[in-house]
C-alpha cells in the first residue's frame, strides 16, 4: 500500500504523471514492472484482492467426517434447533451452521403440517 500512496501524490484524474512509476521505483528499491503491475492491479480494482483466493481460507478446525459422526451419535429428540444441537455436540452455532451451508449436515424436518380444513380457513379470514 505504500507504493500505492506515493503513486497517488503524482497521479492527477487517474493518470500517472511521466516518470512516477520510474521514481518512485528507485525510491523504494523495487523494479519498475513491479510497481507497473502494483499500480495497473490498483487501477483494476482499488480493493486489491488476493490472486490467490483459493488459498487464502484459514484451515477447518473440524473435518467433515468428525461433525457427521458427532451429530449423529446425538439423539433425535436433542437435533430440534441448531441450538439445541450445539449444546449436545459442543460445536458452535458458527460452525454448524457453516457445515449446514456446505451441505456436510443436512436440515431434515419430520413434521407434517396438514392443510388448513374449510372450517379453519374461515376462522382465519373472521379474526
Amino acid at each position: 500500500m505504500e507504493v500505492i500512496a506515493r503513486l497517488l501524490r503524482f497521479a492527477e484524474n487517474g493518470k500517472l504523471a511521466r516518470g512516477a512509476i520510474t521514481t518512485i521505483a528507485a525510491e523504494i528499491h523495487l523494479h519498475r514492472t513491479t510497481v507497473s503491475k502494483i499500480w495497473h492491479a490498483f487501477r483494476r480494482n482499488a480493493r486489491m484482492p488476493s490472486s490467490r483466493p483459493g488459498r487464502v481460507d484459514p484451515k477447518s478446525l473440524y473435518s467433515t467426517d468428525y461433525v457427521t459422526n458427532l451429530v449423529s451419535g446425538v439423539p433425535e429428540d436433542q437435533r430440534n434447533t441448531l441450538r439445541d444441537l450445539s449444546d449436545a455436540t459442543g460445536l458452535t452455532l458458527g460452525t454448524l451452521h457453516r457445515k449446514l451451508r456446505d451441505g456436510t449436515i443436512q436440515r431434515k424436518s419430520s413434521r407434517i403440517k396438514p392443510l388448513l380444513t374449510i372450517n379453519n380457513m374461515v376462522e382465519r379470514v373472521a379474526f
